[in-house]
């Protein structure tokens, strides 16, 4: 299917741009298809996922690291857009469902936002983009993807949106919010740049599943129970955000102990994409016109997907040279 793409088309980087936005906006029913193939829309958000899922890769194969330097950029990446560009970590207003604008705020910062937008945005614009290109062209996962002067651009560029962003949203948090995200987002990238890469191992992990997928599909279910169901029902705040962190602890725990193979990771990244796939007809019911038709061709891909993972045998990330996006 790719070999039929024009030339230009065919990279790994050009993949990336189109992956990390259409999962994470088109896919998920935040942004209509008439909302996101608006052409400013468009350069925007392609830029800042598809950008800084490239950025993330460069990195990390710069540095020589693997999938805890990758998980710590990819919080960085969250705790960039939500708490610097959008701004949702402060803003009392912020948030899709929500019985009223104090719900978890707590020191004047939005609790639930903070654990449910980082863990969204970490998975759904970075690792599993990665992870996709990374199978898609398993010959350039630990290569660059893009030159010096284009990385300096992309990340220009990604800076740049920060006055869009404050143009988006009037709320101004104060400047020590500002700094916090600050010093949170430099502390990542500062932690993923000396976290060591993982030990290499000729074990065979575990491949594509069935139940994987249905794993992931469920874990994805559980992060909108947890994070848009339970505040709109008014459940008292600490025990939302008591289910959200163990809720990252367990998928965290079952990644890095399942010895997954590429193909499992891939299996649990179908679970998650295919849980908005199937929303189709609620998000339409909702508004969010377009939705069935994204979601029956998002479908239509994760069945190929699964059926050409399926024929092949890869051992862990580590035996194959990789680590994610390595």
């Amino acid at each position: 299917m790719i070999s039929r793409l024009p030339s230009w088309m065919r990279t790994p980087a050009f993949a990336a741009l189109v992956l990390a936005p259409a999962g994470t906006e088109l896919l998920t029913g935040n942004m209509p298809p008439f909302v996101f193939f608006f052409p400013p829309v468009l350069a925007l958000v392609v830029v800042l996922y598809g950008g800084g899922a490239i950025i993330a890769h460069e990195l990390i194969v710069r540095w020589g690291k693997g999938w805890p330097s990758l998980l710590a950029l990819a919080i960085a990446y969250g705790v960039y857009e939500e708490g610097l560009l959008m701004r949702t970590f402060f803003d009392p207003q912020a948030g899709d469902i929500k019985p009223s604008g104090d719900y978890g705020r707590f020191y004047g910062v939005n609790s639930v936002e903070v654990l449910r937008l980082t863990m969204f945005h970490s998975v759904f614009a970075i690792l599993i983009p990665l992870l996709l290109v990374s199978f898609l062209f398993p010959g350039k996962r630990r290569e660059s993807w893009v030159s010096p002067r284009t990385f300096n651009i992309l990340a220009g560029l990604i800076l740049l949106e920060l006055p869009i962003g404050w143009l988006l949203r009037s709320y101004r948090p104060s400047v020590q919010s500002y700094l916090l995200c600050i010093g949170v987002v430099v502390a990542l990238i500062g932690l993923a740049r000396v976290l060591p890469a993982p030990s290499s191992t000729n074990e065979a992990g575990r491949g594509w599943e069935r139940r994987l997928v249905v794993q992931g599909y469920f874990a994805n279910l559980l992060l909108f129970l947890f994070g848009w169901i339970l505040p709109a029902a008014a459940v008292p705040w600490p025990i939302t955000v008591l289910l959200l962190i163990a809720l990252s602890i367990v998928v965290a725990t079952r990644v890095i102990r399942g010895r997954f193979a590429t193909e499992g990771l891939l299996a649990l990244a179908a679970g998650g994409l295919g849980f908005y796939a199937s929303a189709g007809p609620i998000l339409e019911l909702i508004g969010r016109r377009g939705a069935v038709i994204v979601g029956i061709i998002a479908l239509f891909l994760l069945v190929r997907l699964g059926r050409r993972v399926r024929r092949t045998t890869v051992l862990t990330p580590e035996a194959a040279g990789i680590c994610l996006a390595a």
